[in-house]
């Protein structure tokens, strides 16, 4: 008799650790390279912000990922709460995965960076 494997019996973004459908609290802790604290959640890129928002953004009209699994880089900025309550720039290396009908799969947050300086 075969066995059922529960793990491959899952979706895709479920194998991944991040599943699209998580709450915000229970997003995995990343640890800021720069000042060594947790980020928290609202500081954490999410597939609403990147790909909805912000890449929906720049392309509003005729744009559509279609099947494939492009690595992508995010800049974005962790606001340091400690004494002297500043922020830097971070890069936040994602894994995503796009079906036949342009919808994203699968969001993972594989590396978080330090952000590259800007040229002035």
């Amino acid at each position: 008799m075969k066995e059922e494997n529960p793990e491959n019996e899952k979706e895709p973004s479920e194998r991944t650790g991040r599943s699209m459908k998580k709450p915000q609290d229970e997003l995995p802790e990343i640890i800021c390279p720069v000042c060594g604290r947790p980020l928290e959640s609202y500081n954490i890129p999410t597939v609403e912000v990147v790909i909805k928002d912000e890449l929906r953004f720049l392309f509003p009209f005729r744009f559509r990922i279609v099947d494939c699994k492009p690595l992508l880089e995010y800049d974005f900025a962790h606001a340091d709460e400690g004494p002297k309550k500043t922020s830097h720039r971070l890069t936040a290396v994602i894994r995503t995965e796009f079906d036949d009908k342009g919808n994203c799969t699968v969001f993972d947050i594989i590396e978080v960076l330090p952000g590259k300086k800007r040229k002035r």
